[in-house]
């Protein structure tokens, strides 16, 4: 498993993070690139920029795509997660 993940601060405050293979994954199965075999996309994704990565995630992709592998790193408070990820300013952390 990669160490990478997204963090996303929501306007309520609360931080999520999920893993960019999340979005890799997302980007190699439904980018059109120039590799037909899925896994060899999604490989190719993960060694998009952060910059690539991060404009996929919030050009191409729901709140509810990844909030089934967001973690919450701080409490939420009531908001509409759909509206907030739109509005959300994502950024990519090592821990390695």
């Amino acid at each position: 498993m990669d160490s990478k993940y997204m963090q996303v601060r929501m306007p309520d405050g609360s931080l999520w993070q999920f893993p960019i293979e999340v979005v890799a994954t997302h980007k190699g199965e439904n980018d059109d690139c120039e590799v037909d075999y899925v896994p060899d996309a999604v490989e190719l994704a993960m060694k998009e920029s952060d910059d690539v990565l991060i404009n996929w995630a919030i050009n191409e992709m729901h709140w509810s795509d990844l909030a089934p592998h967001a973690e919450q790193i701080e409490p939420p408070t009531t908001t509409d997660y759909e509206r907030a990820w739109m509005n959300s300013e994502p950024k990519i952390v090592d821990y390695n």
